[in-house]
């Protein structure tokens, strides 16, 4: 089970710094002038950050929830810092005010949705849960912070 938290956080990780690189990328704050090895300037395409990821962007350029994401998952009010789905997967990032935010979400989806809490690691500092249903494979990392970071990692099982 741990290995099974290990991995997903790993994909959680390496999903979050695909979606950060592409959101500097779509941004363009790349530093300095061009160079002269420079061929050709390409406007990157907003809407994709991987292969076949889809990134929401509002009307004002700020993240939004994908049109597709699962309405029967309960996710803290807070900040969308982050939003990125594709084929029945999601990535989620927020910022929320209170740790106590992320636990509560995590209880009312056990309770509201028939999920259960298949894994909870927590070191004081940072904690995971990975919960599940009979539709959804979810993983809820929380990095404490001002604000505090809530991702999550949403699969159809």
């Amino acid at each position: 089970m741990f290995h099974d938290l290990l991995a997903a956080h790993r994909r959680a990780t390496l999903a979050l710094v695909l979606a950060a690189g592409a959101a500097l990328t779509v941004t363009g704050c790349a530093a300095g002038e061009p160079t002269e090895s420079t061929a050709e300037v390409v406007e990157p395409d907003a809407s994709v950050t991987e292969e076949g990821d889809e990134a929401s962007e509002g009307e004002s350029g700020e993240a939004s929830m994908p049109d597709d994401f699962p309405q029967d998952l309960f996710l803290p009010d807070g900040e969308l810092v982050s939003a990125v789905g594709s084929d029945g997967s999601w990535v989620i990032v927020r910022t929320i005010q209170l740790v106590d935010q992320a636990r509560v979400a995590v209880e009312s989806n056990v309770t509201s949705y028939g999920f259960t809490i298949d894994e909870h690691v927590d070191d004081g500092e940072y904690s995971s849960w990975t919960i599940s249903n009979d539709k959804y494979d979810v993983l809820v990392d929380l990095r404490p912070g001002s604000p505090v970071t809530v991702t999550y990692v949403v699969d159809v099982r």
